[in-house]
C-alpha cells in the first residue's frame, strides 16, 4: 500500500507492520543490498581464485618432476 506526502514524496506502508518507508530509503536498502552481494561475490571469486592457484602449483611441480625424470632418463640411459 502507498500514499503520498505532504511533500509529494511517495511512501510505503505495511498495515500489518506499520512500517512506512520512504522511496528514497527503499532506493538506499536497495543499494546496499547489491553491494552486499557484490562483496559476497568478491568473497567468492577470491576462494575460486585461491582454489585455481593451489591446482596450479600442484600441476608446475608434477610437470617440472616430469621434466626431470626425462632428463635424468636421458643422462643415464642415452650414450
Amino acid at each position: 500500500m502507498s500514499a503520498v506526502t505532504e511533500q509529494g514524496e511517495r511512501v510505503y506502508i505495511n498495515p500489518g507492520e506499520g512500517v512506512i518507508v520512504s522511496s528514497e530509503r527503499i532506493a538506499a536498502l536497495e543499494s546496499e543490498r547489491i553491494h552486499f552481494a557484490t562483496k559476497a561475490d568478491i568473497a567468492d571469486l577470491r576462494t575460486e581464485m585461491a582454489r585455481m592457484e593451489s591446482r596450479l602449483t600442484w600441476r608446475m611441480i608434477l610437470i617440472g618432476a616430469i621434466f626431470q625424470a626425462v632428463g635424468i632418463g636421458a643422462i643415464k640411459y642415452l650414450p
